[in-house]
């Protein structure tokens, strides 16, 4: 007897030690509050931002995009990616460039067309323990040193061929169907009464 009961305490011993990744129902219902009192600690001057809950990663508390319309340049780190690790908001600071997001796929991408020498340039993140974390870049340019100005391909900043640059590109966006947060925006001040809700 005592043979048995020792297996089903080392059983159970071993199965406690692995962490668990659900959301548990008192994080689940806090959400709301956390964000709420976040925000308004922390964007209680940018009232001119706008605001959406969506779904990034796989779990069931959106987080929230928050965007400055101020940041006319789309270019510059004028938005921001709120999300909840261990019942605290944390907070990555992402392009104002064409944000989009795969729901619950924890993939975002953003591309830029467009500027000085860069012709393009894209970025794939995903979220991490909160963190936004960057999965790969890529960009496309013209070298100004040469007469003819011939176009170069990089992936991670490693040079690559037209071709290859092409087809790394659309291997890791095409399996993904993005949505774009901006037609879910709302004023930072109905985001914040919804939260309280």
């Amino acid at each position: 007897m005592k043979k048995y009961v020792s297996v089903i305490l080392l059983i159970v011993m071993v199965f406690s030690i692995y962490p668990t990744y659900t959301v548990s129902a008192k994080e689940n219902c806090n959400w709301k509050k956390l964000y709420g009192e976040y925000l308004q600690e922390n964007f209680s001057d940018k009232k001119e931002c706008k605001a959406a809950l969506i779904y990034v990663d796989g779990d069931e508390i959106p987080e929230v995009y928050v965007k400055d319309p101020d940041d006319i340049c789309m270019a510059n780190e004028g938005c921001w990616l709120l999300s909840i690790y261990k019942n605290k908001v944390r907070m990555s600071s992402v392009p104002n460039n064409s944000f989009k997001y795969a729901p619950k796929k924890n993939r975002v991408y953003y591309h830029q067309g467009a500027g000085t020498y860069i012709i393009d340039t894209t970025r794939m993140e995903k979220l991490e323990r909160g963190k936004v974390v960057t999965l790969w870049t890529s960009m496309k340019d013209v070298d100004p040193t040469q007469l003819k100005q011939p176009t170069l391909y990089y992936i991670n900043d490693k040079q690559v061929s037209k071709k290859y640059y092409q087809r790394y590109i659309s291997k890791n966006t095409s399996k993904y169907k993005w949505k774009t947060a901006d037609k879910q925006l709302k004023s930072l001040n109905t985001l914040e009464k919804q939260l309280c809700e």
